[in-house]
């Protein structure tokens, strides 16, 4: 008897720790230690040696230096849940404070990418001396980047060159590597680009290969739980959420596609819509170069970007052309909760029983109808709005 109860004690710990392990490693549950204890000692130790540091992007911060502030004793760290793509994602705040001040903490993740492409953030001489480009040379390879990747019109965007983010006249070869980092990250600078089109959250300092930006409270805080948030408030942040994607198709010279929707990718700050994730956050002529740059395809899959979708020719190549909307990934995936995932499928925002079977025919019409407007689904949620209201 007592060894059974042994056995079935030793399986339920082996259970919790292998469950909680899992949670663990697919960010479904978080835990401050090695980012308190390890990882920002020793960010600060090293800034401390170099005794300088990147300098700070924006004066809405609380010191003029990003990283003094992060080295501050009087933070308190908390980590996000279910950042698949990133290592960790922490937002901070001032203990004591007013609450005001929180912001979010990005680390620019190392991957091989990175490391192959920092060859160009810097030449050695014949003397194999580390060789700094002049203002010109830099600014050549970064507009490259910025052109190909990010947009065309480079130029009518903030210019990260000789700005408040990086001075080329800089002597120090380890803040040249930073900011190359920070430019090779396509989040990092998909919003420090656009951070004057209120899309995005904005770029508030970095440190080293970590960056801050603000902090927007998400539509889903954990992807365990389904929403919880009364009839009219999912119709409010519905229609919010279409005011959003029409946005993206009148900010910018061109159209801005968001290839991975996720119902925590959307964030409210200050009663705005802004966009978190910005990993698969491309414009119109940076998609074409995508689809173009396939290989060579048999199915339509072949052609997509996640959930921009793409349509394979013929002639066995992509098309330059999306095959479908933002609006319609934004019906199925967020109003109606159609998702791979089992666990997504829960969070149809308006999918409930409580919305009319005409709100329901025109989301389903939205999710396979490129052709649906965003001020014909609007006119119907106001409608849905007004109904619910008589109700009460």
């Amino acid at each position: 008897m007592k060894f059974n109860v042994f056995y079935n004690v030793s399986l339920l710990i082996a259970f919790t720790s292998v469950s909680y392990y899992l949670l663990v490693i697919n960010s479904f549950i978080c835990s401050t230690y090695h980012f308190v204890e390890y990882i920002i000692p020793n960010l600060c130790m090293s800034v401390s040696k170099r005794n300088t540091s990147v300098s700070i992007i924006s004066e809405e911060l609380y010191f003029n230096d990003f990283c003094e502030y992060l080295c501050s004793s009087n933070l308190e760290y908390i980590c996000h849940t279910y950042h698949l793509s990133k290592p960790f994602v922490f937002t901070f705040y001032e203990e004591g404070g007013n609450g005001d001040a929180v912001t979010t903490l990005y680390p620019v993740p190392r991957d091989r990418r990175m490391r192959m492409d920092m060859k160009k953030a810097y030449w050695k001489q014949k003397s194999e001396n580390p060789y700094l480009p002049s203002a010109q040379e830099l600014k050549e390879i970064v507009n490259s980047h910025v052109s190909f990747f990010v947009a065309r019109q480079e130029s009518l965007l903030l210019n990260p060159i000789n700005s408040s983010l990086y001075t080329v006249q800089v002597g120090d070869l380890s803040i040249h590597e930073e900011f190359w980092k920070l430019i090779y990250d396509h989040e990092f600078l998909t919003s420090y680009l656009f951070q004057n089109f209120s899309l995005f959250p904005r770029i508030l300092g970095t440190c080293k290969n970590f960056y801050a930006v603000q902090y927007a409270k998400p539509l889903i805080g954990n992807p365990l739980f389904p929403l919880s948030i009364p009839t009219q408030t999912k119709i409010q942040k519905a229609i919010e959420l279409l005011s959003f994607i029409r946005k993206l198709n009148l900010a910018w010279l061109e159209p801005i596609h968001l290839c991975d929707i996720k119902h925590d990718h959307f964030g409210w700050l200050n009663g705005e819509v802004l966009f978190l994730d910005l990993d698969c956050v491309v414009t119109d002529s940076a998609l074409k170069d995508i689809f173009v740059n396939n290989p060579e395809c048999t199915v339509n899959e072949d052609c997509s970007y996640f959930d921009c979708y793409g349509e394979c020719l013929p002639n066995k190549r992509c098309s330059k052309k999306r095959k479908n909307t933002n609006l319609q990934v934004l019906c199925s995936k967020i109003f109606l909760g159609n998702s791979e995932s089992s666990i997504m499928g829960l969070y149809g925002l308006l999918s409930g029983n409580e919305f009319s079977n005409a709100l329901k025919e025109a989301l389903e019409v939205c999710a396979i109808n490129p052709g649906m407007t965003v001020e014909v689904l609007v006119e119907i949620l106001q409608n849905e709005y007004k109904s619910t209201t008589s109700l009460l």
